[in-house]
């Protein structure tokens, strides 16, 4: 999987019941903003890895880490290290969303499309179009 970053580990041996804590003591608003990645800060406390706005110190979303960790996928294939101004903290949890959508669903989208492939905005929105597609498809409606 290409990447320039790394999530890194911040007290990586902290209770996972610690780490819950600390999320619901920093709640994020109902609907991930359109926060620009770099004004976020992507890290693994314990065993989640969380999106956390640097400002505010909300945290944006959190994954506990499993055998699919598919924020963490997300994370790697969207080349944070890479700035741009589309890449926001809506978009990179709706990738998420995309992602276990067609890995589940079992379509290849992910090994087809974007392993191996910079991330690029024309990328980016191709990806979410065939997943977007397949969704409805499999779902009648769209779920993400």
């Amino acid at each position: 999987m290409q990447t320039s970053f790394v999530p890194p580990q911040v007290l990586p041996d902290e209770p996972w019941q610690q780490t819950l804590s600390y999320i619901e003591d920093h709640p994020g608003p109902r609907e991930i903003p359109a926060t620009p990645l770099s004004f976020c800060r992507i890290y693994w406390r314990g065993q989640f890895l969380l999106l956390e706005d640097h400002a505010s110190g909300m945290v944006l979303y959190s994954e506990h880490s499993s055998a699919y960790n598919f924020f963490l996928q997300a994370v790697l294939l969207f080349d944070i290290g890479f700035p741009a101004s589309w890449k926001t903290a809506d978009r990179l949890v709706a990738f998420r969303m995309a992602i276990r959508q067609t890995e589940v669903n079992l379509c290849g989208l992910v090994e087809s499309m974007l392993v191996g492939v910079p991330m690029s905005r024309a990328l980016y929105d191709d990806f979410m179009r065939a997943a977007r597609a397949q969704d409805l498809e499999h779902h009648g409606s769209n779920t993400f």
